[in-house]
């Protein structure tokens, strides 16, 4: 995000406590830390650096941490999203793009895709957490666009940035690492759903289109267009066994694989309805194929795998 504002010469500040971020992967003079549970540190940054949006993307943001911390998620991604609000409104910020999350909505048990109008009802704290934020800054009358985003993949086409975690959970990484070596194989959490291959389908957008359609967002807002919730996915399904295919086909390397039982609240299809977006900002994510999510990310991985 940093990097394409910067591209677009926009003035930024990053405030990251640096939990799960990277000093290194953010230009020089361009990182404030601090954490957005700790408020008169927030209200420190926002009168130093006097901004005139915030795109607010920090949160605890995997399923499994969420469940492990549920006070520590409540903490960051309720009550943080309430101290961002705090902090915009007392420094007269108007303009916010807030990263929510398709988990949000409630499951589906066949292959629809979601769109703004399907039931919210989350299936886990990290879905309840988003939904709440989405409410809080609903009621804060702050004008905010709700970016839903599907499955965050990918990495900058140019190296510089990946996906650099202490303990991975994302599926293409998982993959990559398994190709390589340093993972010994990739766990299939199912095969028999009911999808053509048997394995569940997800919706991967690229982290850039992520980053462009934020930014896209907030220009939009500040240009007098009416805050909304937004899907943000690419609106192609792609199955567990098809990405495995395809870091297989770019790495030239065998995956090994291994069957294990269902995880609690997998379903079989997430798939997101984007068009919605398409019409809103006029512009359809340009980097979320298959091919070039696999591509840029084992560009990013083989850096640090040699």
């Amino acid at each position: 995000m940093i990097k394409q504002l910067l591209r677009q010469g926009a003035d930024c500040l990053a405030f990251d406590n640096l939990r799960t971020g990277h000093r290194d992967l953010v230009p020089e003079g361009v990182l404030g830390e601090g954490d957005i549970g700790d408020r008169p540190a927030l209200m420190r940054a926002f009168e130093a650096f006097r901004p005139d949006a915030v795109i607010h993307l920090a949160a605890m943001a995997t399923l499994s941490e969420c469940t492990a911390e549920p006070e520590a998620c409540r903490r960051t991604n309720i009550e943080g999203t309430a101290n961002v609000l705090a902090a915009m409104q007392a420094h007269a910020v108007e303009t916010l793009v807030f990263a929510s999350s398709c988990a949000v909505y409630a499951p589906v048990k066949g292959m629809e895709r979601l769109h703004e109008g399907s039931a919210l009802g989350p299936a886990s704290l990290y879905g309840s957490s988003k939904a709440e934020g989405e409410k809080r800054i609903a009621a804060s009358g702050v004008r905010a666009m709700m970016l839903r985003i599907f499955n965050v993949a990918g990495a900058d086409a140019e190296g510089g940035i990946g996906e650099r975690h202490a303990c991975e959970t994302h599926l293409v990484p998982l993959a990559i690492e398994a190709a390589f070596g340093t993972r010994p194989q990739i766990y299939l959490y199912g095969n028999d759903y009911p999808t053509p291959d048997g394995t569940p389908i997800r919706d991967y957008i690229h982290v850039s289109d992520v980053a462009e359609a934020a930014i896209r967002c907030m220009h939009y807002l500040q240009g007098g267009g009416q805050p909304q919730a937004l899907n943000l996915g690419s609106g192609t399904g792609v199955s567990v066994k098809e990405l495995i295919a395809a870091v297989e086909k770019y790495s030239g390397r065998t995956i090994p694989t291994q069957v294990k039982e269902r995880r609690e609240g997998d379903v079989a299809c997430l798939l997101a309805d984007s068009s919605h977006l398409h019409r809103v900002l006029g512009w359809k994510p340009e980097r979320s194929g298959l091919d070039t999510i696999v591509q840029n990310a084992l560009s990013w991985h083989r850096k640090g795998i040699g």
